[in-house]
């Protein structure tokens, strides 16, 4: 299901043509942190193990978090989202530009 969701993604974003801004990465972002919380808050203390990855019980659960993150962003790039308009103070980091 999850596949499919990313090929329906992928489809949408090539008809459209708009590109990413800041505030796309930081709503998807937030969806997935809600979403970990109340898998990590009422499904898996339930019983409900859906997804062995997210599971706060292995030594890799801080490995697996952070190759999430780093996917999204990943994903955000790889889409054409960019960085430029974030207002840090001081000059952007080269990898992140």
């Amino acid at each position: 299901v999850h596949a499919l969701n990313v090929v329906f993604a992928w489809v949408a974003h090539s008809v459209d043509k708009r590109e990413l801004t800041p505030f796309d990465l930081w709503t998807s972002l937030v969806f997935c942190m809600v979403y970990l919380y109340f898998y990590l808050g009422v499904m898996d203390p339930n019983g409900i193990h859906m997804y062995i990855i997210l599971s706060p019980r292995t030594h890799f659960a801080t490995v697996s978090y952070t190759c999430l993150l780093c996917l999204i962003v990943g994903l955000y790039r790889g889409f054409g989202g960019h960085f430029d308009n974030l207002h840090l103070p001081g000059p952007v980091p080269a990898f992140i530009s």
